[in-house]
């Protein structure tokens, strides 16, 4: 089966996955969808930095954030190629998104990410060192959160 991670999917007693088995008589393979996945991870880091709490849809540091833009100098940001942390992995990093990079991406925002990560460990992608104004930052795109802390990072 293949799902959202709603409660009406995945409930333990009346989800809809466990209903369908439940009449099958039988256990089925669970395959939630790999966005809803990853926004589930994306959330429970931004919970663990205790980000400020949202009254609405928005994020309040990240629409700060996308507010001071115009102002922010784009040719003087950091990186964290000097990160001890990261040297074992960057240059497979770096080579897996280059090599991403190259095949056409379905979404702009997918492209955004592979280059803010080159650009985060210290490579140039392919077009070159560039930054995009922030755009979208609602609560239901788990993508833009990790853009918007990868450019707030960097600047």
């Amino acid at each position: 089966m293949c799902f959202d991670t709603t409660v009406s999917n995945t409930g333990l007693h009346t989800g809809a996955c466990h209903l369908i088995e439940e009449r099958l008589s039988k256990d089925l393979l669970h395959l939630p969808c790999r966005h809803h996945i990853l926004e589930i991870v994306v959330e429970k880091a931004f919970t663990a930095m205790k980000f400020e709490a949202s009254s609405g849809p928005d994020i309040a540091i990240f629409k700060r954030f996308r507010d001071f833009w115009q102002d922010i100098d784009q040719t003087n940001f950091d990186t964290a190629s000097d990160e001890v942390a990261i040297t074992s992995f960057k240059e497979h990093v770096i080579r897996f998104a280059e090599t991403t990079l190259a095949i056409s991406q379905p979404r702009d925002d997918y492209e955004e990410l592979l280059e803010l990560t080159i650009i985060f460990l210290g490579g140039s992608p392919p077009k070159g060192i560039r930054f995009k104004a922030p755009g979208a930052l609602h609560h239901a795109r788990w993508m833009a959160k990790i853009i918007y802390g990868l450019k707030i990072w960097i600047f």
